[in-house]
């Protein structure tokens, strides 16, 4: 069966030797040749342009052969097949003759061969199942109009880049015929032509080809149902099937086609013609019964592998919702803890500056010396990080303030002090220029701890400044501590930001003085949030409008000179604006998630279960296949 079959059909004939190409010029009614696309023992086809409906056809035009009564039986098998409409039949627009040539102007397909689809790559079973099904329509077409196609294999098929498939070539290689039925039609004028499945020459390709068209006897639908499953059989091994029934079988079930499938197959390639499918139709609906439950479990493997891939980005989606939760809820905590850690340590502070209180209600104006020893006892640098000084500024009337600075100027020298011109020379001055001298003098007269860049501030008059004064007023009317604006504080060899912390001394309803705190801005918020480095990124400033020149503090640290360095442009994660209310003032506080504050675990969770689904729905799609993958053979 899988011998080369030679016939006066599949070679070149006497006709077709002497036939020359047409030429791109050539008109055939409407249709212009524009040049070949192909070449075969029956004829030329042409790519054509069709004038009336513009658009391309192709035109096969057919090689001058036989009698005038052969070609007028082309004509009709041609004007036979151009009444032939299905969606799997090459549709054929019109037939006719010219220039005693049969002409088929058929319509273009853009696509391959069912042969060069094969070899293209691996195909499943129900791929190829499918194609072949669209095949087996087609053909059962053409059997109800009564039809036979002889020479059904790979190369007349085709596959359009739409993925319908088509049948093509329908009894064109049924050229000649046998010279004892050409004398017949010649000596009978009353004879109608013979009908189109009549006995005639061998026609076909070798190796596809039923045995009783081998023999040259009559052929009819069996035997395209024969070349059929000789076409199905290559699908299936990548070879044409073999003479011996038992390696036939074999070879299919070795290529792992079910049971059903090779059962089918070999009925189609039976030698008997009675014992084949008895119509294509019959073949049509075996297969489509078969294929049906292969179908369904291919959609239904289909739909897990989809179902996989949704529920693993569900999943994923759940996942990052709920750990963006997580870090929300991690950042909203750091947030209150930052903000509590403010207030608390304020309010400590505030209680340190209070205990002064005692040594002024007693004795007045106090006594440096014990102001001194009471500031030591405090420990600030081990206990209360943040403290630059605390001093006390006395409230001088501008009619006293002569008599108070030769009092001061005489008085004992404070304990420690290294530059003792700072009493012995003492001046009021102002922290900044002004133009106006304030209703009360407040010139700082004891400070501690007695360092140099604190003893530089005796004598400040801060009632001189108005940021200040605001609060010392304050103050000194509620009887409460009260903060100041940021102010810029003097440090070793520079300024920093900081605040002040006035607290109002009276002795029997009459104002001596106020007691006050000094805080670099960034000492007091390192010491309260520790070493290591901050969870969040923030930025503090006073009040409630942030803005460069109200900012006490920022992580990105310190400038050169001394400011605060704001945070980089950025799109962070989570970002939060808040308020903290302290004694006398609010603070403002913008909040952002740095890179590293969500953990790797976190951002890759999400990844990692939609990776995971992804295998998941491969390796099922890989391992519930039924063994159907098909090797792409080539011959």
């Amino acid at each position: 069966m899988t011998g080369d079959v030679h016939t006066a059909v599949t070679l070149p004939s006497p006709g077709a030797a002497h036939a020359e190409p047409v030429e791109p010029t050539i008109r055939i009614g409407r249709y212009v040749l524009l040049g070949p696309l192909g070449r075969g023992g029956m004829g030329v086809v042409h790519l054509a342009r069709d004038e009336m409906l513009d658009r391309h056809v192709a035109v096969k035009l057919l090689h001058r052969r036989g009698t005038p009564g052969l070609q007028a039986r082309l004509l009709q098998e041609a004007q036979a097949l151009a009444r032939l409409s299905h969606p799997n039949v090459v549709a054929i627009y019109e037939a006719g003759e010219h220039d005693g040539r049969v002409f088929l102007a058929m319509e273009r397909i853009v696509g391959d061969t069912l042969r060069a689809w094969r070899c293209g790559r691996a195909r499943g079973l129900v791929e190829v199942l499918e194609v072949a099904l669209q095949a087996a329509r087609g053909l059962a077409a053409a059997h109800d109009a009564g039809l036979v196609h002889r020479d059904v294999k790979p190369d007349n098929i085709m596959i359009g880049d739409d993925g319908r498939v088509r049948v093509m070539d329908f009894g064109l290689a049924r050229a000649a015929r046998s010279r004892a039925e050409e004398d017949d039609a010649a000596t009978e004028p009353g004879r109608s032509p013979a009908p189109l499945t009549a006995i005639g020459a061998v026609v076909g390709t070798p190796g596809y080809m039923a045995p009783e068209q081998e023999r040259g006897a009559a052929v009819d639908a069996s035997s395209d149902i024969f070349s059929f499953c000789v076409v199905l059989y290559e699908l299936l091994t990548g070879v044409r099937p073999p003479e011996d029934r038992a390696t036939m079988r074999a070879l299919l079930v070795r290529r792992r086609a079910p049971r059903w499938l090779v059962a089918l197959v070999v009925r189609g390639l039976h030698d008997d013609p009675a014992a084949r499918w008895p119509t294509m139709h019959a073949l049509i609906a075996a297969l489509e019964a078969a294929l049906r439950p292969a179908v369904l479990r291919a959609m239904l493997r289909v739909a897990t592998v989809a179902l996989l891939l949704v529920a693993s980005w569900v999943a994923a989606w759940q996942a990052q919702v709920v750990i963006g939760q997580h870090q929300r809820s991690r950042f909203d905590a750091e947030v209150r803890r930052i903000e509590s850690a403010v207030q608390q340590r304020m309010t400590a502070y505030v209680q340190v500056l209070r205990g002064g209180l005692g040594l002024f209600q007693v004795a007045g104006e106090g006594d440096a010396d014990r102001w001194v020893r009471y500031v030591s006892t405090l420990q600030l640098g081990e206990r209360y990080p943040g403290f630059k000084s605390l001093s006390f500024a006395a409230a001088v009337a501008p009619a006293e303030l002569p008599g108070f600075i030769r009092r001061i100027r005489t008085g004992p020298l404070p304990a420690g002090l290294g530059d003792p011109r700072l009493i012995r020379q003492f001046t009021v001055r102002s922290p900044v220029k002004t133009g106006s001298a304030p209703p009360i003098h407040s010139p700082i007269i004891f400070v501690a701890p007695m360092v140099r860049e604190n003893e530089r501030v005796l004598g400040v008059d801060m009632m001189q400044e108005p940021g200040r004064r605001a609060a010392m007023e304050r103050a000194a009317e509620v009887d409460a501590a009260v903060l100041s604006p940021r102010v810029n504080l003097a440090g070793q060899g520079d300024l920093k930001a900081g605040f002040i912390a006035y607290l109002g001394v009276r002795r029997e309803g009459v104002l001596l003085g106020w007691l006050t705190a000094a805080f670099r801005a960034d000492d007091f918020m390192r010491g309260l949030l520790g070493e290591g480095p901050p969870a969040l990124e923030f930025e503090v400033y006073d009040g409630t409008t942030p803005g460069a020149a109200a900012m006490l503090y920022s992580t990105a640290g310190i400038a050169d000179d001394g400011m605060p360095l704001p945070l980089a442009d950025a799109a962070p994660l989570l970002e939060h604006v808040g308020a903290v209310e302290l004694p006398g003032r609010s603070w403002t506080l913008r909040y952002r998630a740095p890179p590293g504050f969500s953990p790797r675990t976190d951002r890759l969770a999400p990844w990692l279960i939609v990776i995971s689904g992804l295998f998941a729905a491969v390796l099922f799609h890989v391992m519930s296949r039924p063994g159907a993958r098909l090797s792409s053979l080539r011959e």
